[in-house]
This record gives structure tokens, sequence and C-alpha cells, in this order.
């Protein structure tokens, strides 16, 4: 687009043009902090209008000398125009006509840069680095610190003439941001390392004889403005407990009407897009006390043609050829019960096609969905999808009882489980056969090895890889598909990763 922009560290689009307009900030040449006397005020903004039906573009402003350490920009409203800067240790307004507002934020403002005139001592000593901010109207401007410390700054103005920025530091606090997003009222904080917090703001006029809170979020955060006589309260509504890692969000309307948070997280093969909902939306709600389920319930899609003995050769998956089957088990009455119902043609219900007097601890589609295998507190169960069973295996060692099975993993065709006792024991099903066997863990430890949990992880993206010198590459079997994987965790904290071998 234009050979003098390189080094860029933000873009974004422009409100008010008639024409898509963006703000480019680059840095045409790079320095740092033990360069200042040679290059300083290196960075530039260009506001460039893009022509979609000619693709062409023009360059409407240049603004040069701005200071070197500049961390993101963020558009003002179509009311006011240009764009804030926020860097290391200032904060601009740049409009179109090339006029700079500047507020320092710490006494090394006006140490770094030559272009801006600050005329007065910043109060406090505060560090941009790490902070995010958004606007919460057209002149006022929401920051979080790196240390989750809130600012507000306004923008007195006249027109779209920017006269003056004032921030005032509040006592309150709140997460750590990664991700800080305002829509309306609605402020949300998104945190890598605590809780992600929903916040609501109002405004209303002062209270003379209340006082700013001095704790943390969970009071209220006032902000009390001289030249306006009015008090923004900033309160918490709502929070979400250990999201993992937020890069961007973005509120969204869903067609019924409630908002969501739509967040992308992760990186390369791992990213992906998390939807938020405080509730899920019900679109049929039906007691069924018949099915029950207080210590587990299960939806597996069956391949219908396993019920008349042969199976479909169509590829994919098809709804006359798969059906729901709901699974279900309670410890009452002893020793446990479980149920296996299905959808009902003529009426919204379940028909309960079979009852099992036993708990059931896993039960997962086997053999191509065409199976069901049940894992039991002392048994491995294979049954048809009506529930009939096809073979059982008790879990012993020779003749003694072992430990009962804690938890169960199933991943077509493997079994992995967990007894009370913290062992293991892995079976594989043979589809030729329709039979599941044992399968030796000896290259996995000794039988001393305790484990806390064992599950199988799916990688379908092809994630991981397993290691040439892996001795387990030398064993005579073939292994099966490298998407199979075991994950354990052992009593000492150790965690292991080895593919499923047959």
């Amino acid at each position: 687009m234009d050979e003098r922009i390189r080094n860029v560290v933000d873009v974004a689009f422009l409100p008010g043009f008639n024409t898509p307009t963006i703000a480019v900030l680059f840095q045409p040449q790079q320095t740092w902090s033990g360069r200042l006397k040679e290059c300083k005020d290196n960075t530039s903004l260009f506001l460039i209008s893009l022509d979609l039906v000619a693709k062409s573009y023009q360059v409407i402003t240049e603004i040069e000398n701005l200071p070197y350490d500049p961390l993101y920009l963020i558009p003002c409203s179509s009311n006011i125009g240009g764009v804030m800067i926020l860097t290391t240790n200032a904060i601009l307004h740049v409009d179109q006509a090339s006029k700079i507002t500047s507020l320092a934020t710490n006494g090394w403002a006006r140490r770094v840069t030559d272009t801006l005139i600050i005329s007065e001592e910043p109060p406090s000593d505060v560090h941009l680095e790490g902070s995010r901010a958004a606007f919460l109207s057209d002149n006022d401007l929401l920051v979080v610190l790196v240390n989750g410390i809130v600012m507000h700054v306004h923008l007195d103005h006249e027109g779209r003439l920017v006269r003056k920025l004032t921030v005032e530091q509040q006592m309150g606090r709140c997460s750590p941001p990664s991700v800080l997003l305002v829509q309306n009222s609605v402020v949300f904080v998104g945190s890598l390392i605590s809780r992600s917090v929903l916040l609501h703001s109002q405004t209303s006029e002062p209270d003379r004889n209340a006082s700013l809170s001095a704790d943390g979020y969970d009071n209220e955060i006032d902000i009390a403005w001289n030249s306006t006589k009015t008090r923004l309260t900033i309160s918490p509504c709502d929070a979400i407990e250990d999201p993992g890692a937020f890069i961007k969000a973005t509120f969204c309307l869903r067609p019924h009407g409630e908002t969501s948070l739509v967040a992308t997280s992760g990186l390369d093969t791992l990213g992906g897009f998390s939807i938020f909902n405080r509730r899920i939306p019900t679109r049929i709600k039906k007691k069924m006390p018949a099915i029950a389920g207080r210590r587990g319930i299960w939806s597996m899609r069956l391949d219908q043609d396993a019920r008349s003995g042969h199976r479909s050769t169509a590829s994919g998956l098809s709804s006359s050829h798969d059906d729901n089957i709901l699974f279900s088990t309670d410890m009452n009455p002893a020793p446990g019960a479980s149920r296996i119902a299905s959808k009902s043609q003529a009426r919204l219900d379940v028909n309960i096609t079979n009852r099992l007097p036993m708990l059931t601890v896993a039960i997962a589609p086997f053999f191509s969905q065409s199976h069901l295998l049940q894992v039991t507190t002392n048994s491995l169960r294979l049954l048809t999808p009506d529930g009939l069973e096809k073979q059982a295996i008790k879990d012993t060692d020779g003749n003694t009882p072992r430990a009962k099975i804690r938890s169960a993993s199933i991943l077509d065709p493997y079994i992995l489980i967990l007894r009370e006792d913290d062992t293991l024991g892995l079976f594989i099903g043979e589809p030729s056969r329709g039979k599941v066997r044992r399968k030796d863990m000896s290259a996995l430890g000794d039988k001393k090895t305790r484990y806390l949990a064992a599950s199988f992880y799916d990688d379908r993206l092809g994630c991981l890889k397993l290691d040439e010198g892996d001795a387990r590459t030398s064993m005579s079997s073939p292994a099966p598909s490298p998407s199979h994987w075991l994950v354990l965790c052992r009593t000492t904290g150790i965690i292991e990763v080895a593919f499923a071998y047959t």
C-alpha cells in the first residue's frame, strides 16, 4: 500500500466516513530506550481511505513524530473523530487535522519525546503496559491496568475539538485484563490468571456524603467528575471462573434475544471459538421421572440396522439409519439400576426398552456404533442395542476379585478402567470376532504403579507425534491409528502420554 508503512503496531477501522477508512500506526524505523539520543519519536499514523470499487487508496492524513513506545490505538466515535493512542507513559488523542492532545501518566513522558507538550506533572506513576481500554461513551474512556486498577479518562471537548484529557485513578480493582469489551452499559473484563468479570456501569448525580470504594472489585467503583457534576458507578453483576485464555472477544445477540459472549482462544491447530451463555436456552421441557439418572445419564447414537442383523453400506450418518439411545443409572434400588430408553414415535416421550439391575460406571457405543460397551463396578459387558448381554468379562485377578472400578474411558475399540486402589486395566475389542479381551499393560510399567486419573485422547488434528526413539516402536505388533493416545496421571504428579498400542 505504501513503502513507508512497516513495523505495524496496530490497525483499526474508523467510524463516520462515507468510504472504509483505516488508521495505521507504524514505525518506519525502530528504536529502543538505549538509542533515544539518536532516534526518538519514530512512530507515524496514517489515515487511509479505501475505494473498494476502483481498488485504490488515498492517504488523507499523515501524522509523524509520535512517541517511540505506542501500545495500541482505539478509534473515537464519529461525534468526536480521531483516535486514542496509548503509549507506555502517556495517552494521546490525534484528530484528522493532526492536532495532538496528550496526557502523561508518569514522569517519563516528557523525557522520551520532544513533540508533546505536557504542561503539568502527572499526579501518580502509572505505566500502561499490559493495559486494556475501551470507550464507555463518546467522551469516557475506561482503562484497566495490568494490576487490575481501573482508570477513567474523560475527553473535555467542544464539538469535534478535544481540549483536554483528564484522568482519575480508582481505588477499586478487578481482574488483570487480557480482554476489555464494552457494549452499551455492560463492561466485560476477561482475564488469563483470574476470574473474568462482567460489570455494569451507570451515571447518576453524586452523593457528597459517599466515599470512594477502597477494596476489591466486589464493591462498587465510583468516579466523580467535577466538570459534569455526575458520577459513574461500576458494579459487578456476574463472573466466569477459570474460563481459559482469551485473545479477543465480542458480544453477539442470539435469535431468541439473549446475549452471548464469543471469544477466541488458543493458537494454530489448537485455536478456536468459545461461546459463553449465562444459561443454556431450553427448547422443550418435560419431566420424565421414569428414567431418573441421578448417578449418570448418557445419550448415544446407534445403528438401527444392527437390530435386524445387517449393517448399512451407505456412507455417512443418516437419520434413517441412526437412533438416539438414552441410558441412565441410579444407586437405588440396591445394588443399582440402569435403564435403556428410546424416543417414542407417537408423542414427545421415551420408551424404556430394558432394565438392568446394576450400577453403570460408563457406557459408550462400540464396534462402529453397532453395540454398547457397559462398564460396571466389577465387570465389562458387551450389549446389543436392545440391552441384551452378548459378552461379560469379570474384572478379577484369577479367581480373586479386584477393587471396584471407579471410572472408565472408552474409545472404540479400547476400554481403560481405573480402580479404587489406583490401578489400571486395559481391554481391547476385536471387531472380526465380535469379542472383547484383556490387554497386557506391562509396556506401561509394573503392577506397583498407581494412577490418580486416566483417559483416552482422540487426536484428530494430529497434534501429538510419537518419538522415533521410543522403545515401543520396536514392538512386533503394528501400531493402530496415531490419533489414539493414553493420558495418565500418576499419584506422584507425573503426567504420561502414550500411544494406544494393540
